[in-house]
């Protein structure tokens, strides 16, 4: 009881909890069933023991598929296509979004250096600079100095 009181909640050391818990003590699966109750609306830990439930469901049927179950083995190969096209299509959206980022980043730099050339532009008109000299020295065309 004292492993277990010292360790719920700690993540690393979930196998041993589990193993406490099927082991069966009462007033350890007592006290695994309080916790789980009062972690119950912390998504990490759903998501945590989703995860673990799910690899403890994979290891039972890889172990049955081993013994010649043909129902087993094909519902790991179903899961393990499941789990490659779930791992699929969150790398693509991380691409996606970095790619997104990084394009955003590229669009600022370059309305930076637009504005910067406007400013510049439009400090060297109103010292009276010829709009031609402008237009060869900030790179704008003398259509946009005049429209500053």
């Amino acid at each position: 009881m004292t492993a277990y009181l010292k360790y719920a909640g700690d993540r690393s050391k979930e196998p041993l909890i589990r193993e406490l818990v099927r082991k069966g003590d009462e007033a350890i699966v007592m006290s695994d069933r309080v916790f789980r109750e009062l972690a119950k609306d912390d998504p990490e830990f759903q998501w945590q023991w989703s995860r673990d439930t799910y690899e403890h469901d994979m290891a039972t049927l890889r172990k049955q598929a081993e013994a010649g179950d043909e129902d087993a083995l094909l519902e790991v190969y179903k899961s393990e296509i499941r789990e490659e096209l779930r791992e699929n299509r969150i790398r693509s959206r991380n691409e996606g979004l970095a790619e997104g980022r990084e394009e955003g980043l590229a669009e600022g730099r370059e309305e930076g250096r637009t504005e910067e050339k406007a400013a510049m532009a439009r400090a060297m008109r109103e010292k009276g600079i010829d709009t031609a000299v402008i237009a060869e020295i900030s790179g704008l065309t003398e259509e946009q100095i005049q429209n500053l």
